[in-house]
């Protein structure tokens, strides 16, 4: 996922939209939502910042294949989203297999994920 992906899921996990999150940082809202659309990305000191306010670590903010931590917390936290941003993922999926599918097959798809549900508990 791209940082401009990972900076608005992680905006919308933090229950905080664009307007918010810019008066945290101290910048107008155009300029997060030029970072949410690729077009510009922040400085090394508004990367420190949105660390601080999104509670997570500079190199899951920009999705590095190792997350160095350097406390438990930090990795429970870290865990934390990347169980969601799994599961995020997996709706997606199964949404666009939905679109396509016959009422049948939709009642189908809702019995299997109950069931993997129900195993999960």
């Amino acid at each position: 996922m791209a940082f401009k992906d990972s900076l608005k899921k992680l905006r919308i996990r933090n229950d905080l939209n664009q307007i918010e999150l810019a008066d945290k940082l101290n910048v107008k809202q155009y300029v997060v939502s030029s970072w949410e659309i690729g077009r510009s990305e922040p400085s090394i000191s508004q990367l420190i910042e949105l660390s601080n306010i999104l509670n997570v670590p500079i190199d899951y903010l920009l999705d590095k294949d190792r997350v160095l931590v350097s406390s438990q917390e930090e990795f429970n936290i870290v865990t934390e989203h990347m169980i969601k941003d799994s599961i995020d993922d997996f709706e997606e999926c199964v949404n666009a297999i939905r679109k396509n599918c016959t009422d049948e097959q939709k009642k189908e798809i809702s019995n299997i994920l109950k069931s993997l549900y129900n195993i999960t508990k």
